[in-house]
């Protein structure tokens, strides 16, 4: 016959081994006494020691939702951030394309006047243009004319910048409120010799005895040779 021994929940007789209680439920967790000599049930957890358990589950909890919530806030935070629109860049300036006066090589190409004007295609974005003029060896110790915030495309040169037989080259920037383009390719050109207009001759009846510019230092004429008294007209002994 088998023994049973009372439910601890309920105290229905629940037969050995059985691992629920057939009236209340009750898990059931059987024990064996230190003699050996019989089975008995386990005592109900006592009161205090559920309380501990229910608070340290709790606290596991709590931990857990903290740290969970810690994640979604970072994650919304990285997620902000990735969102935000970026910084913009200026765009960087085209390099502006001299085109007149002048050839990308030195090759001595001569222009017929000392007040060019010189011009350059338009740079998308650009607000103003820099000019560098220099003549011969060229380099920065022989820039003559830089003038800076151009706001076409084209100058004319004034007068006084070039002078009469010189070679030199000239280069273009574009700007910005916020960049500079690289400096452009270089043009050369030569200017012209000056024109005849330049000298005056002191003539002796029809042949010229000086020639000497209009300003400047006087120089000899082709033919200095002046006439003999013999030819001069008006010319008698007294």
């Amino acid at each position: 016959m088998q023994q049973t021994y009372p439910c601890p929940n309920c105290g229905y007789p629940v037969v050995y081994a059985i691992r629920f209680c057939g009236n209340c439920g009750m898990a059931l967790n059987w024990s064996t006494q230190a003699n050996h000599d019989q089975l008995r049930l386990p005592q109900p957890k006592k009161k205090e020691d559920v309380l501990g358990f229910v608070g340290v589950l709790a606290i596991v909890v709590l931990i857990g939702v903290l740290i969970a919530g810690g994640i979604i806030l970072y994650d919304s935070t990285q997620t902000s951030v990735a969102s935000a629109a970026p910084t913009i860049q200026p765009l960087p300036l085209s390099v502006p394309i001299p085109s007149s006066p002048g050839l990308y090589a030195d090759t001595g190409q001569t222009i017929d006047t000392i007040t060019p004007t010189l011009q350059w295609n338009a740079v998308i974005g650009a607000d103003s243009y820099s000019l560098i003029v220099s003549k011969f060896p060229y380099g920065a110790g022989n820039i003559i004319y830089s003038p800076a915030q151009i706001a076409g495309t084209a100058l004319a040169l004034p007068d006084n910048v070039l002078a009469y037989g010189e070679r030199y080259r000239w280069t273009i920037e574009a700007r910005s409120n916020t960049t500079t383009s690289n400096i452009s390719d270089a043009l050369y050109f030569t200017t012209p010799q000056p024109p005849a207009s330049t000298y005056t001759d002191l003539t002796y009846g029809t042949s010229p005895i000086i020639r000497y510019p209009s300003s400047g230092t006087v120089s000899p004429a082709a033919s200095t040779a002046p006439r003999t008294p013999s030819t001069l007209p008006g010319w008698s002994p007294i």
